[in-house]
């Protein structure tokens, strides 16, 4: 009996089972690729987009809007730095003793003036009108930064020019360079560009409170109206001194 009980399970195979039922969710479920395809934005959606950006690039071809590393600002003062290339070789030397602290940003044109974004917030970090800008320079190759671009920049609140120092990885110096030099000729196309700068509208404020002041001054110290304010207070004087006499005559007449 043993002995066919062993062959009875000896000869015992997988077809012999029942046929295995699938799982509900084996049987929905759908591939990867079928799931990513539904999602997919479609070639009509894709094209309107691409021809939205066509036709933003026609209207402004020289349009400004680049990733850039922002290096350094130097400022040359006209005794140990003069020239944009005395701004390179300040910059070789705080790079080789390792005492650079580059940032990167976004670099952008809005109307005159030269925008520095925040990448993450898109936040203003400076900006620069471009009718200060005096020369742009594109540096390649001659150091460790190897598409350099020195923009130089003089404001009316600073003595001195200063030179804004980038590494443009991504795109080019030179094509940022050509594109920003349009730009600069231009003036920009916005109506701020004819804004005044704060300083310059405190200090018409100022002007005009002081051409005030001068003819008030003016004015009080004029002796004919000196005159006229003495006779002024010489008759309100005797108007007041009548009616208190006025005042007393009638007083005692009562009593």
């Amino acid at each position: 009996m043993l002995r066919n009980l062993f062959f009875f399970f000896r000869g015992f195979t997988s077809e012999d089972l029942p046929p295995r039922r699938a799982f509900q969710q084996d049987e929905t479920r759908e591939s990867p690729l079928r799931r990513s395809d539904s999602t997919r934005p479609s070639g009509r959606s894709i094209y309107m987009q691409r021809k939205e950006y066509s036709e933003t690039l026609s209207k402004n071809p020289d349009n400004i809007n680049v990733r850039v590393e922002h290096l350094f600002i130097c400022e040359i003062d006209g005794l140990e730095v003069k020239t944009v290339d005395d701004c390179v070789a300040k910059l070789k030397n705080l790079n080789a003793k390792g005492r650079l602290w580059p940032q990167e940003m976004i670099m952008e044109v809005q109307g005159p003036y030269l925008l520095l974004n925040d990448i993450e917030t898109k936040t203003e970090l400076d900006s620069v009108p471009l009718s200060c800008i005096v020369q742009i320079k594109a540096v390649l190759d001659s150091c460790d930064f190897n598409s350099l671009l020195a923009i130089t920049v003089q404001e009316r609140s600073k003595r001195n020019p200063r030179c804004f120092m980038f590494q443009c990885e991504e795109t080019g110096a030179d094509l940022i360079k050509s594109d920003l030099d349009k730009a600069v000729q231009r003036g920009g196309s916005n109506l701020d560009q004819h804004r005044e700068p704060p300083d310059d509208i405190l200090n018409h404020v100022l002007n005009d409170l002081e051409i005030f002041v001068g003819k008030v001054s003016t004015a009080v110290n004029t002796p004919g109206q000196q005159g006229d304010m003495g006779k002024k207070k010489k008759t309100k004087k005797k108007s007041k001194k009548n009616g208190n006499s006025l005042h007393q005559s009638m007083f005692l007449t009562n009593k």
